[in-house]
């Protein structure tokens, strides 16, 4: 008669640890925060970034990065393809520089159809560092760099924790899939497909 009993409280103990995790789920839980490698020419910020999804459009940054206010969660595509949407889609994520010296890197966001991006940088007292908005709908000139992808540079201080934030809206699809880049490594990647797609129209103009 004491095995069902034992086999109960066994039952019981696993459902109360399923309901606990559960709650914590979905609680939202920030994505960890991403190392700067500075060997590294480029890093994926897919798997640093957590989103959350503002149906009003009415929140600002100084409502977004509040701490513990809003339920943040990990994207289901890694790629941060959110398909079309009528939402205001937040991004963030923490980069960390554990070296001594300041870290200078662009971000890219090679999806142009955004109709608007905005970008804030925030220091870890909270402080902002740095803002631009840009997109499809406005200027070409509102972009920090003239760029026919959406390039933003940021840096780092040494021994410090950044979190950047992006507030994505649009008619088309929301994708974003971000890169972060050495500067050096981006700049010679870009002029690269530069040439290489000023020789191939070259060329595709030739046997018109």
């Amino acid at each position: 008669m004491k095995e069902p009993l034992s086999l109960n409280i066994r039952d019981l103990a696993i459902l109360i640890l399923i309901s606990v995790l559960t709650l914590l789920s979905s609680e939202g839980v920030l994505a960890a925060s991403m190392i700067i490698d500075d060997n590294l020419k480029k890093q994926d910020l897919g798997p640093y970034v957590s989103y959350y999804m503002d149906a009003s459009k009415q929140l600002e940054i100084a409502d977004i990065k509040k701490p513990n206010t809003l339920t943040w969660l990990p994207p289901k595509d890694k790629r941060l393809n959110f398909g079309f949407s009528n939402a205001a889609i937040w991004l963030t994520t923490t980069l960390t520089n554990p070296s001594n010296t300041a870290i200078d890197r662009v971000i890219e966001l090679p999806y142009s159809l955004i109709d608007n991006v905005e970008f804030y940088h925030v220091n870890q007292q909270g402080r902002l560092l740095s803002n631009y908005i840009m997109g499809s709908e406005l200027h070409f000139s509102s972009r920090p760099i003239a760029h026919h992808n959406f390039i933003i540079p940021i840096s780092i201080a040494a021994h410090s924790n950044s979190q950047l934030f992006l507030r994505l809206t649009g008619s088309h699809s929301l994708q974003a899939p971000l890169t972060i880049w050495n500067n050096k490594a981006f700049w010679q990647v870009s002029q690269f497909e530069n040439r290489f797609n000023f020789a191939y129209f070259t060329l595709l103009f030739a046997l018109m």
